[in-house]
């Protein structure tokens, strides 16, 4: 004799073999394929290095915009030369530790590349917002650092203004974006 059909609860979505009905929602059962979702891919598929699936997309848009506004001007320096400061000068001179920023994205974008499953990804569903908040936190201490500076110059009796600029602000927008 055929074994019975396997058929799923329309509203918990769990399996009854055998029955007609859900016994926890009195409903009627049906086959899987009128659930109304899919079946989730297995997860220990391996994806590709592209897929932007299962939040691989906002971290990797998340990770550019980082690097991106890391290379763009974050200060502007007012005076007579009027220069720009991207978070490299700033690295290169007065905050070293602006480095982080651009480290903590590629770690982003090293764990995308190196974690292809679904289950490796849930594995680290945890140092990806670490991150995040690592290079939040590098960026606070160059602002501060840099105004901290200024106000050393202003109290020997120069006077000098620096303003922020949008590379700045898109490198926190990533590394918000990364986190979310």
């Amino acid at each position: 004799m055929g074994e019975a059909p396997t058929r799923f609860c329309p509203f918990c979505e769990e399996p009854f073999e055998g029955l007609d009905r859900c016994p926890d929602h009195d409903l009627p059962l049906v086959p899987i394929e009128r659930l109304g979702r899919c079946v989730p891919p297995d997860a220990d598929a391996p994806l590709a290095a592209y897929d932007p699936r299962f939040g691989r997309g906002w971290v990797a848009l998340g990770a550019a915009l980082v690097c991106v506004g890391w290379l763009s001007p974050w200060a502007t320096r007012g005076g007579a030369d009027g220069a720009t400061l991207t978070g490299l000068g700033l690295a290169v001179g007065p905050a070293l530790n602006a480095w982080i920023v651009p480290a903590a994205a590629c770690g982003q974008l090293s764990i995308l590349l190196r974690q292809r499953t679904r289950r490796a990804l849930r594995a680290m569903r945890v140092a990806v917002p670490f991150l995040s908040a690592v290079v939040l936190a590098a960026v606070a201490l160059t602002a501060w650092r840099v105004h901290a500076g200024v106000a050393a110059i202003e109290a020997a009796g120069a006077a000098v203004a620096v303003a922020p600029r949008w590379g700045l602000w898109v490198v926190v927008a990533g590394a918000l974006l990364a986190a979310a």
